[in-house]
């Protein structure tokens, strides 16, 4: 694999493809969050796995970019992006609105993934809970993604800076509003991750992916819906676990 175009490609910006990895994991964040919530990944599931982390238009090294506010654009850039890159086993983690991408690309891509990692999303045709609305004002958005511990308020206090979060936001707010899910579940095994205190996505919301045929396991620990910050260790080791399984199988 060439290593070049991944180390200058705006979508990946820390990728770096190795020859030893036998595996692909792309990786999407949550609303109003860049590539580098998956910091330290590909450090920790090295030399296996290349890790992906995506990065969509609007965030941290692509500000100027215009965000996207509709699925069926995201997922089908998203996927001409992915393309050079799929030409050995991948799979795809996704948390929160990133696991509403990772889902709907699953059942898109022309190469099924290996894996779906689902994380602190429910089942893709259910009706979605509207947590935060598109046509909210600034202060309730920036409000609820302190509330639910997606950034730290101080940042906020930065006028310019709280601008531009309220610019992504609600892009990836009127995306997942606007968002009608196939009824077509994702045709790859999928494990689902989600935090035991999540009071957005609850336990209960994570048990309907046993709806789907492909379920491997629910895993549940502990923390809220951003639970992967305190547990990264325990979810990358899960990660890693299920892909080397996967390896193993496909070989």
């Amino acid at each position: 694999m060439n290593s070049a175009p991944a180390m200058t490609n705006p979508w990946f910006p820390s990728a770096t493809p190795t020859a030893a990895a036998r595996m692909s994991l792309f990786c999407f964040a949550h609303a109003g969050a860049g590539a580098s919530t998956f910091r330290g990944w590909s450090r920790a599931l090295a030399p296996a796995i290349d890790v992906f982390a995506v990065q969509l238009p609007g965030r941290e090294n692509r500000l100027d970019d215009v965000p996207f506010s509709s699925m069926d654009e995201a997922a089908d850039e998203i996927a001409v992006a992915m393309a050079p890159y799929l030409d050995r086993p991948f799979a795809l983690f996704g948390h929160s609105m990133g696991a509403a991408i990772a889902s709907e690309l699953a059942t898109r891509l022309a190469g099924a993934p290996v894996h779906l990692f689902v994380s602190s999303w429910p089942l893709p045709n259910l009706m979605r809970p509207r947590r935060l609305p598109h046509r909210a004002t600034d202060a309730e958005l920036l409000d609820a993604v302190c509330r639910y511990g997606g950034m730290p308020d101080a940042l906020l206090r930065y006028p310019e800076f709280a601008q531009e979060v309220v610019r992504v936001l609600r892009a990836d707010m009127t995306l997942l509003d606007t968002y009608r899910p196939s009824v077509v579940r994702p045709g790859c095994p999928v494990t689902v991750f989600g935090g035991a205190d999540d009071p957005i996505v609850r336990a209960a919301d994570l048990e309907r992916w046993h709806a789907c045929e492909r379920l491997v396991a629910v895993r549940v620990f502990p923390g809220g819906h951003f639970y992967l910050r305190d547990a990264q260790r325990a979810v990358l080791d899960a990660i890693a676990r299920q892909l080397s399984s996967t390896t193993a199988d496909l070989q």
